[in-house]
């Protein structure tokens, strides 16, 4: 038997028992089977678990209409479901992914919105950074000029 085909023998060997070559399969798993790179938003099973990030998720939908919304299947359905149901309103793109190796601990990523072609510009920030800030109740003061502090009286 030649070099050339005992590699290719041992090759096959080896992916038959190991299975594909991934690249960086650590990545691969925390964010959904998506590289970093590709991630514009992340949720956190944390994140998930309390309310109110249903206007940032849609906001992102509306932002970045080539992307696709990949949801932790591992996770229970009721809590994904306002998430499907907002895919499904915004006629977006959805992935369930429901391999064992996707994790369901506090930190692990129960959502991502990624791009599956292209690299992103800012990857994997997490969906918090769409959170409208909260205005104040109580009125601002305006800003007085050096002028009208000086003439202001009592």
């Amino acid at each position: 038997m030649s070099t050339e085909e005992t590699n290719n023998l041992s090759q096959h060997l080896d992916h038959a028992r190991y299975g594909d070559q991934q690249l960086h399969p650590d990545e691969q798993n925390m964010y959904l089977g998506s590289f970093k790179e590709r991630v514009y938003f992340v949720m956190t099973v944390t994140e998930l678990n309390q309310d109110g990030y249903l206007p940032e998720w849609q906001i992102a939908l509306t932002k970045y209409t080539d992307a696709t919304l990949l949801l932790n299947g591992n996770l229970p359905i009721d809590t994904l479901t306002p998430f499907l149901n907002l895919a499904k309103k915004e006629n977006f793109p959805v992935q369930l992914k429901n391999d064992s190796r996707y994790r369901i601990t506090p930190t692990s990523v129960a959502i991502a919105l990624v791009n599956l072609i292209e690299v992103v510009a800012n990857p994997a920030q997490p969906i918090s950074n769409l959170r409208q800030p909260i205005e104040s109740a109580t009125p601002t003061q305006p800003k007085l000029s050096w002028w009208q502090k000086l003439f202001k009286g009592n």
